[in-house]
């Protein structure tokens, strides 16, 4: 599972073409709701790493918070 999470997470990053299956056992494992699971683990650190690295580049806001949005329109910030 380890060498499949290892390949999942290279395979999203776009470091690797495809994920080897060398036998039966992993191709269970690949069909395995456990690798799914491993999809859904790494995209999401993938969506935490995108969004730490806009907060540390920009200043955002909700763009629902009307209140935020006015304070920085009048700051000629957007």
């Amino acid at each position: 599972i380890a060498e499949i999470n290892s390949q999942v997470r290279r395979y999203l990053e776009g470091t690797l073409d495809e994920i080897d299956i060398i036998n039966l056992r992993q191709i269970q494992e690949v069909f395995n709701q456990e690798v799914f699971n491993q999809f859904r683990v790494v995209l999401s650190q993938q969506e935490q790493e995108v969004e730490s690295t806009l907060r540390r580049k920009y200043t955002l806001i909700d763009k629902n918070d009307f209140a935020a949005i006015s304070a920085v329109q009048k700051a000629g910030l957007m």
